[in-house]
C-alpha cells in the first residue's frame, strides 16, 4: 500500500496484526512528527510493538496520528516511556484488542520506514 506522510509518498508492506495472549492495547497517538518519531524510537528499546496506521492531520504544523499496538501486559512499560514524552503528545487514546481480533497493520520494515519518514 502507498501512504502519503507529510507530502512524502512511501510504499508500505501490510502484515496481519498479532494479538498477544491476554489481548493487546491499541493506542491512537497525535503529535508533531519529530516528537512522534522520538517516542516511537524510545519505545522500540522497551517493548515490541507494531503499527496499524499513520495519517497526516496537519501538514503545515507537521502533526501526525500514529496507531500502535502491543501486548496488554506491556502497558506499564509503555506508560513509563510515554511519560517522558507526554508533554509533546497532543492526543492519546487507548482501545483494547481482545484475543481473536483480526486486523491488518504494517510489517516491521514498514513501521521502521514510517518512523524514518517522521524524522
Amino acid at each position: 500500500m502507498e501512504k502519503t506522510i507529510l507530502s512524502k509518498k512511501i510504499s508500505l508492506d501490510a502484515a496481519p496484526v498479532h494479538i498477544a495472549p491476554g489481548g493487546s492495547a491499541l493506542y491512537h497517538l497525535v503529535a508533531p512528527a519529530s516528537s512522534m518519531a522520538a517516542l516511537l524510537r524510545a519505545l522500540m528499546e522497551e517493548i515490541a510493538y507494531g503499527m496499524i496506521d499513520v495519517e497526516t492531520l496537519n501538514e503545515a504544523e507537521n502533526v501526525v496520528r500514529v496507531d500502535i499496538y502491543f501486548g496488554a501486559a506491556d502497558n506499564d512499560d509503555f506508560m513509563k516511556v510515554f511519560s517522558a514524552y507526554a508533554d509533546k503528545i497532543i492526543g492519546f487514546e487507548r482501545e483494547d484488542l481482545p484475543e481473536g481480533t483480526v486486523r491488518t497493520g504494517f510489517s516491521m520494515s514498514a513501521r521502521n520506514a514510517v518512523i524514518n519518514c517522521l524524522g
